[in-house]
Parts: structure tokens; sequence; C-alpha cells
């Protein structure tokens, strides 16, 4: 959790658990005043690891956060990601890249863990379930997943949120590229 001062030793507890079959290492928790370079030290570790790295950003602070996790801390998934959006241009419902890390982003196919229902209900932003972007930002070549997320506070899973998503005009062949997706993006060094 990105608020307190122990990500080092959770990370360190992560690899001395490699035969315990852990793949990964998540930086969530409150975004906004935490940036993910707070977490530099435990990061590095992590990405010299082989463990895959997961941080939270771009729900609840601003495109900064995304930057900083994806140049600062070398993420291979960014956890929410909608707020990308801020470092594009869109035209005829398709967003274009108008930053580096936008840029980065997409001709990297970074994967974009989107949950719907947590960015709705968080209260973090103005998204709705209406605006939320995810759909548009998949049409638009962005490599998006949906996931449940933190499943008891934005009380939902994962079947709820493809149903939000086609509530938001999600084709069945982009049902199909979504689940594409996430068994790409899984962390697999130890399956």
């Amino acid at each position: 959790m990105r608020q307190n001062n122990d990500s080092y030793q959770v990370a360190e507890l992560a690899i001395n658990n490699l035969n315990n079959k852990v793949v990964g290492f998540a930086l969530a928790g409150p975004e906004f005043m935490y940036p993910p370079s707070k977490h530099l030290k435990a990061t590095n570790l992590i990405n010299n690891s082989g463990i895959g790295l997961t941080i939270h950003a771009g729900e609840a602070a601003d495109l900064s956060y995304i930057e900083d996790a994806i140049f600062n801390c070398k993420t291979q998934r960014i956890g929410h990601s909608w707020q990308i959006i801020e470092g594009c241009k869109e035209i005829d419902n398709i967003y274009y890249p108008k930053c580096k890390v936008a840029e980065y982003i997409i001709d990297n196919q970074i994967p974009l863990e989107i949950c719907i229902s947590s960015n709705a209900k968080s209260g973090a932003s103005s998204v709705t379930f209406d605006s939320h972007p995810a759909v548009k930002l998949l049409r638009s070549g962005f490599n998006v997943t949906l996931n449940s997320d933190n499943r008891l506070m934005a009380k939902t899973k994962l079947s709820n949120e493809f149903k939000i998503a086609k509530n938001n005009g999600l084709t069945d062949e982009e049902e199909i590229q979504l689940i594409k997706n996430s068994v790409n993006a899984r962390f697999t060094n130890l399956i």
C-alpha cells in the first residue's frame, strides 16, 4: 500500500516466496500525494527479480502518476490507468497519443488493468459508468483488460465488468480481444 513505508520489506517478502508461486507485486492504495517513485527502491528490487510489477496509477491522480509508474518505476502493467486519455486527443471516438507516455504505452502495448466499477464508484474523479473510456481505449489500440480490482469496495465481479462494457457498446469481437489481452498480460514467470 503506497501510503505505507514498508514497500521494500514487502518486495523482499515477495522475492523470498518465489517458491510459493508469487508471480507479481502490486503497488496500490491512495494515489494522490503518494507518487509511485516514492517506492522506487522497492520497484527496482522487483524489476531485478523476475517478479511482475503492477502499479495503480490514473484513477485518483493525474497523468504524471502514470508517467512516473512507466518511466521511473518501469511498471509492466498499470492498474486503473483510464486517465491516460489526458495524454491523448480524441477524434471520432478514437484516442490518439499526443504525449510521450501515451505513445510509449500504446507502442509497447503496456496492459491497462481497468475496473470500470472501481473508477466510477471511488469518487476520485468525474468518470461514470456511462462516460468511462475503457471501450474507446480498446478501440483505439490500447491493451485494455477488464478486472474486478477491489471486489469488496467496488462490489463487483469480472462478469459484471464485462456487462458494463457491453452496455457501453462492447461488441462480441471486442469481448474476445479483452479476454486475449488478459491472458497475454498475465505474469508467467512461475506458471
